[in-house]
C-alpha cells in the first residue's frame, strides 16, 4: 500500500514535529505547550502500566538527552 498524503488522521501519536526532539536535551520540553496529555519519564521513575494511546511520554537518559517520543 503506498504511504499516505496529506494531514495526519485524528489521534495521531506522536503528533508531526515531537518526534523530531529526540536527541536534543529535556530543557527543550519547558517551551513546549502540549493539548494533551503527556509525561516526562527518568530513569528510575515509577511508571502507571495503564494505556493511554494519545498521551505522549518523553522518555529521558541519564545524560538528560530526549531518547525516545512515544505514546503508551
Amino acid at each position: 500500500m503506498p504511504p499516505r498524503s496529506g494531514p495526519p488522521a485524528a489521534g495521531t501519536c506522536p503528533p508531526p514535529g515531537l518526534a523530531a526532539l529526540e536527541g536534543r536535551p529535556e530543557s527543550v520540553l519547558a517551551g513546549l505547550t502540549l493539548a494533551r496529555p503527556h509525561r516526562i519519564i527518568h530513569p528510575g521513575d515509577a511508571v502507571t502500566m495503564d494505556y493511554a494511546p494519545d498521551r505522549v511520554n518523553f522518555e529521558i537518559d541519564k545524560s538528560g538527552t530526549i531518547a525516545a517520543v512515544r505514546c503508551y
